[in-house]
């Protein structure tokens, strides 16, 4: 299906915006939707998408935000320590070619490993309906809790996997609330879409992605 590129555009941009703050993976519904259009939209597209996630979500949780850096502070670390699996995953599936293995970020856009990760989202959801959660909120999680629910962060780098889904599960699991696992998950989307964000950039400077979004 070969769309004019403005029309790609506008449709993977509100796939974005409504997927990102549902637990249905927008990344994996992009690379699908993505491929109908004949287009995954091109590393300058990611980027702008990135961006305007980050900055919503910063805009959602300005409040969340402010308390971390006054009465929350020992949290911050927390957050670190949550993002290290995504963030080591991540570098390596993108610059591993760079060290002589063979490339593997072409799993990043596979549109039939995604349609597979989906329905393994929808697992992953009915699991949530059935938890019940316990009582703890995110202000009490340890370097324990942390570290787990950022390696289910990771798993989320594959696409179809939702990312919001797969820390609110695990943090619900963990004995959080519901809620509280929500903000947490959002939070830890902070550091996590900025370095993606970053990563892209550095890819588009190295001159190693291309920029259009036209269909190919």
């Amino acid at each position: 299906m070969n769309l004019p590129e403005p029309v790609v555009v506008f449709v993977l941009a509100v796939l974005q915006g409504v997927a990102e703050f549902l637990p249905i993976s927008s990344s994996g519904h992009l690379v699908v939707v993505g491929e109908l259009l004949g287009s995954t939209g091109g590393a300058g597209l990611n980027v702008v998408l990135h961006f305007g996630t980050l900055v919503s979500i910063v805009v959602f949780y300005r409040r969340r935000i402010l308390e971390l850096l006054k009465s929350d502070r020992r949290v911050i670390p927390l957050l670190v320590v949550g993002t290290i699996p995504a963030g080591a995953i991540g570098v390596f599936i993108k610059k591993s070619h760079e060290y002589g293995a063979p490339r593997i970020d072409w799993i990043l856009e596979n549109s039939l490993l995604a349609g597979f990760m989906l329905v393994m989202t929808g697992y992953m959801l009915l699991l949530l309906n059935r938890l019940k959660g316990g009582e703890d909120e995110y202000q009490s999680i340890g370097v324990g809790r942390a570290l787990l629910i950022g390696i289910a962060q990771a798993v989320a780098l594959l696409p179809g996997i939702s990312r919001s889904g797969a820390t609110i599960v695990t943090g619900t699991a963990c004995g959080m609330t519901r809620l509280s696992a929500a903000t947490w998950s959002f939070l830890l989307a902070i550091p996590a879409i900025g370095g993606a964000m970053l990563l892209e950039l550095l890819d588009i400077v190295q001159g190693e992605t291309a920029i259009q979004t036209a269909p190919q």
